[in-house]
């Protein structure tokens, strides 16, 4: 018996020890936000406003599209990425903007922590391959989406709308595949008000696009990357 009470004192500590154990010296939104930028299809640029309407447009090309885009026009990072189009956490853990983030951590800790974080988001998923931690866009690029031509850009929506609420209103003009609200990535995660609506054809894309109340309303998605993409407006 008292060959078994350190055993038990140990297994008793275990879970102290976690409770107590001391908080992350980063913020792991801010992070989180960080890194959700780096897979992301746009950066951000100087513009105008977009007009707080329901809306949106044929997408930007050529030099204004160069001007937004982030991972699809990132040379380094496409040529990091490998055929799932995951990048090692340990590369991006060597970004300058992730070491200014986490300047306690290690570059072992910060890969660690790029990987623990990505599991919070809704853009981006953790992986794993040949025993290294990477990560990938939980959605393809563009180029690549085949449901691009069934999917619709809106912008114009409150905040606080919900999934729920889109999809009920999309749902008048057939099935709804999907609803992707898209966060504002500059500040804060905040939902920004517009949304990718993914139906079931192109004819119900299209009469989700005749719906809207202005001529430029929407357009069936075409493929967001040269030479075209899906459809846009303004600037995230």
């Amino acid at each position: 018996m008292a060959d078994d009470a350190p055993a038990a004192e140990e297994a008793a500590a275990a879970p102290r020890d976690a409770a107590f154990a001391p908080p992350p010296t980063y913020d792991r939104n801010t992070l989180l936000r960080q890194l959700e930028y780096y897979f992301s299809d746009v950066r951000h640029a100087p513009c105008k406003p977009a007009r707080a309407r329901l809306r949106s447009t044929r997408g930007l090309t050529g030099a204004s599209l160069r001007a937004q885009a982030s991972f699809p026009f990132d040379n380094f990072l496409m040529a990091e990425k490998d055929d799932t189009g995951a990048v090692g956490a340990e590369t991006l853990a060597a970004f300058p903007k992730v070491v200014a983030l986490t300047p306690a951590l290690s570059p072992a800790e910060r890969a660690d922590a790029l990987h623990a974080v990505a599991a919070k988001s809704d853009t981006v998923v953790p992986c794993e391959a040949d025993g290294s931690k990477r990560i990938r866009r939980r959605y393809p690029l563009p180029s690549e989406d085949p449901s691009a031509p069934r999917m619709v850009w809106l912008q114009g929506f409150s905040r606080a709308t919900g999934e729920e609420a889109i999809r009920e209103m999309a749902a008048k003009f057939g099935t709804v595949v999907s609803v992707r609200r898209l966060r504002e990535l500059k500040k804060e995660r905040l939902y920004n008000g517009q949304v990718f609506v993914e139906m079931e054809s192109e004819a119900e894309a299209g009469a989700l696009v005749k719906a809207l109340p202005t001529p430029a309303a929407a357009r069936p998605a075409p493929a967001r990357l040269p030479p075209s993409r899906p459809h846009r407006a303004g600037c995230h």
